[in-house]
Order: structure tokens, then C-alpha cells, then sequence
């Protein structure tokens, strides 16, 4: 049940990772002589709803056609497994990598008791974001976001294909809308949302819907699909420029889950600068191996604050170890994918699909 890929896709959620990456690893810290420049296009919260809505729209259009016509025979067991291998081994071993490196600082006194069976339990189970059950602190940080993918493909997509039928363009214009501007204002108001309970997994069911909706204005507005591909590099611009305004005054930029489905929409057509950036070799790259960079990251973070960015050091020693970290964790994550995540995820498939 598989399409084309679509590049534009591969390489925005490439650039997205990678700019997560850069947030979480310190730029301050590494670079603080260039902190007008990098820091303030960084938009970390944010591209976790950008992930939302390219899942929702890339599974809509890997698995929609297929679920309306009988004679292929759409198998939800097939997609739950496929979606379980995609996510879980990475997700599975980066999560005992951290336990391991807490029972270490336990050990030598480094931390508290944050890390204990229940937590662990939770999270195994893909339930750190789940209200009540979860928890507020995940071991390996972005995995939040994991856990919602997971409780949407099992609650939310279902619902999503079976909707689709009943959605017109313009009605999927009007839920756009509805669903991301009153989503918007809250975040804006709010300004830090919590990983665990219903805030993250009403993230997450706006951004899956979305990306449906999205791909219905893809495969039946061919003339607001063009708009917004002629409008896309001007939103992309308003992106990176509205992030550092931003954050020159404080806010996260919120108001960016506005522009993310025009530019989902409108980079997948080639003829536009966006297209041009996102179908980049660089940016193909880092989208190939987006979801390792994603939770491999946060690891080496981990090891630098409880060591070298504890001690004192010249800044030419920072910025040199900050490129020195970079590069590290793209080629990890890039073996990761290749030796690691390929082979799971098709051994998986192939042991436990019908």
C-alpha cells in the first residue's frame, strides 16, 4: 500500500528534526557569539505540530486509497504493525540508554529518585503522554511526542479515514481553521504546554486531523493547492522571520501552526524555493534520518549537562565542541538509521504482518 514518496515532505521533517536538535542541545551555550543569528530561528515547539500534521497527511496518503477500495483489501492489523515498527525499536532502545545513564547518576548521587518502575512501566507501554497514567518528565525528553503519534494511530486515524469521506473542501477549509485557531490562542496564552495529559494529545489529534484535511485539499482543490504553492515560500519566509521576532521578545511563536499547512500543502509541487530547499540533498538526508536525530539527540544532551558543560571553557573550546557534537549525532543517527531502525522496522513487518 505504498505511493511515491513525496521529497518536499522528507526533507521538511529533515529540517524540522535538525532544528529541534539545535534547541535542545544549547546553542547559547556553544555559540553565544552568534546568538542573534541561529538561536532565534529555532522553532522546536513548534515543529512538533509540523510532525503532526506531515504524519497525518503522508499516512492519509500512503493508506486512504487503499482503505476505499475493496479490491485491496486495506488490513488495520498491517497498518498497526507497520506503524509499531516504524516507531518502537528506536524508541525502545533510546529509552534504555537513559534508564542506564540514570541508574548511573543514581548511583554516584548525580540525581533524585525522578526515575522509578512506574515511570518506566508508562512509558514502555507508549503512555508517558496519556493523562493520569503518564508522566510529567519523559526519560528521553522529545519521546512525549511518540507517545501521542502512538494513542493517535490507535484512537485518532481510525477516525480520521472514516471521516474522510464525509469531508468536502470546503468544509475542510472550515475545520482547518477551527481546529487550529482556537489551538493556537491557548498554546499562545499558555506559552509551555505539558508532555503529559490531555493538552499534548489534543496537539496531537488537531495536527493528525489536519493533515487529513490537508490531504483532501490536495487531492480535490487543485486551485487552493496551487495558491499555496505559490504563496509557500512567502509563508516560509513569515516562519523564519516571525520565530526570531519571537523570540527576541520572549514568546514562542505559536502563531506558526497557522502557517504549517500551507506549507505543507504547497511544498509538494516543484517550482518554488521551499521545494528547492526541502528536496536538497542535505535536507533528504536529515529527513532519512529525521526520527533517530529525533530521539537520539536528547541522549547526548543529557551526557553533555551532567559533564563538560558543567566545567568552565574558552569559547573557542565551545564552539568547537558544539560542531564537534552536531556532527556526532547526524552520523549516529545516521548509522542508527541504517544498521538499526531499516532492519527493525522490516523484521517487524515481516514477522508480524499478515
Amino acid at each position: 500500500m505504498t505511493r511515491s514518496e513525496i521529497k518536499a515532505h522528507t526533507g521538511l521533517r529533515g529540517l524540522a528534526a535538525f532544528n529541534v536538535m539545535l534547541g535542545h542541545i544549547g546553542m547559547d551555550y556553544f555559540f553565544p557569539g552568534i546568538h542573534l543569528l541561529p538561536y532565534y530561528f529555532l522553532f522546536g515547539n513548534q515543529a512538533v505540530d509540523l510532525f503532526f500534521m506531515l504524519s497525518g497527511f503522508i499516512l492519509c496518503y500512503s493508506y486512504y486509497p487503499a482503505f476505499i477500495d475493496p479490491a485491496k483489501k486495506f488490513k488495520w492489523w498491517d497498518f498497526f504493525v507497520a506503524r509499531f515498527a516504524r516507531i518502537y525499536p528506536l524508541f525502545l532502545i533510546t529509552l534504555f540508554i537513559v534508564g542506564a545513564m540514570a541508574w548511573v547518576a543514581l548511583r554516584h548521587g548525580a540525581i533524585t529518585g525522578e526515575y522509578n518502575l512506574r515511570q518506566f512501566v508508562s512509558q514502555i507501554l507508549l503512555l508517558s503522554s496519556a493523562p493520569w497514567i503518564g508522566v510529567d518528565r519523559p526519560w528521553n525528553y522529545p519521546s512525549w511526542s511518540i507517545s501521542v503519534e502512538w494513542l493517535c494511530y490507535l484512537g485518532c486515524f481510525p477516525l480520521i479515514m472514516y471521516g474522510l469521506r464525509r469531508v468536502g473542501v470546503r468544509m475542510a477549509v472550515v475545520l482547518i481553521v477551527v481546529l487550529l485557531v482556537p489551538l493556537t490562542l491557548y498554546l499562545f496564552h499558555i506559552q509551555q504546554p505539558h508532555a503529559m495529559g490531555f493538552e499534548p494529545l489534543i496537539r496531537g489529534a488537531c495536527g493528525f486531523s489536519v493533515g487529513g484535511l490537508i490531504f483532501v485539499l490536495f487531492s480535490f482543490a487543485p486551485r487552493i493547492t496551487s495558491i499555496a504553492r505559490r504563496s509557500t515560500d512567502v509563508f516560509f519566509v513569515l516562519a523564519l522571520l516571525g520565530s526570531a521576532v519571537g523570540r527576541q521578545f520572549g514568546y514562542e511563536c505559536w502563531f506558526l501552526l497557522l502557517l504549517w499547512p500551507v506549507i505543507v500543502l504547497g511544498s509538494i509541487e516543484p517550482g518554488t524555493i521551499t521545494y528547492r530547499v526541502t528536496t536538497s540533498k542535505i535536507a533528504l538526508f536529515l529527513g532519512n534520518t529525521s526520527y533517530s536525530i529525533y530521539l537520539l539527540h536528547a541522549i547526548f544532551g543529557k551526557a553533555l549537562n551532567a559533564s563538560i558543560m558543567r566545567h568552565d571553557m574558552s569559547q573557542p573550546k565551545r564552539a568547537l565542541l558544539g560542531i564537534v557534537v552536531i556532527s556526532t549525532v547526524i552520523l549516529t543517527a545516521h548509522l542508527s538509521y541504517r544498521f538499526f531502525e531499516m532492519p527493525a522496522r522490516k523484521f517487524l513487518r515481516d514477522k508480524l504482518a499478515t
